[in-house]
């Protein structure tokens, strides 16, 4: 398993229905889960060190997770973790089509 894993989740605000308050409160959690992965919940049964093996495994705190959520707009439940918190909120402006 590489050192650092970098998950990319593009479009969150195609999965957003603020009409319907079962899906948003799913969506809450989910992205609440997905904003706080850690390596040891990663974990597969190669990371685990056998006796046997010739390998160490690495310590737990060599290895990074990042979870990035890309949206086109405003998104209430990544807001919300946000204000809690629970996400760093990174902003671009994309400039590509200025000149």
């Amino acid at each position: 398993m590489p050192a650092y894993l970098h998950c990319i989740i593009e479009g969150v605000h195609l999965l957003e229905d603020r009409d319907n308050a079962s899906h948003t409160r799913n969506l809450d959690r989910t992205l609440k889960i997905l904003s706080s992965l850690s390596w040891s919940d990663l974990k597969t049964s190669q990371d685990v060190h056998c006796e046997s093996s010739d390998e160490v495994a690495e310590p737990e705190t060599q290895r990074v997770v990042k979870v990035f959520f890309a949206t086109d707009g405003y998104v209430d439940s990544l807001a919300k973790l946000v204000d809690e918190g629970g996400l760093e909120k990174i902003r671009h402006d994309d400039e590509s089509d200025q000149l």
